[in-house]
């Protein structure tokens, strides 16, 4: 499980990367899996935005961030009411590998 501030420092990743997440804090909970969700939900709404009206904009944001590009074109391929929702965990994951890999070497 991810600690709180891991997943604040994704949110902060993921703005620089986007450029578009809002700057409000994710909320007052100090329980990771409530932050994961609320960022899963907007990130997965900002997605759903992406995917229909700026397409490029997306694939330039997944490319800075360094998702795998097979594990995309997968969830492209997928049910397309939960695209968004695939794509978004592909995301924060990646975001969370980033953060896990600097703290292990740091």
């Amino acid at each position: 499980m991810h600690s709180p501030e891991d997943i604040q420092q994704a949110v902060t990743l993921l703005k620089s990367h986007l450029q578009v997440l809002p700057e409000e804090p994710l909320g007052e909970s100090s329980d990771p899996i409530d932050e994961y969700t609320l960022l899963k939900e907007r990130l997965s709404q900002l997605i759903a935005y992406l995917l229909a009206n700026d397409f490029n904009r997306l694939l330039n944001g997944l490319y800075r961030m360094d998702v795998s590009e097979a594990k995309f074109k997968q969830a492209m391929a997928g049910p397309s009411e939960k695209v968004s929702d695939v794509i978004a965990d592909l995301i924060i994951e990646r975001e969370l590998e980033k953060i896990a890999f600097r703290k292990k070497y740091k």
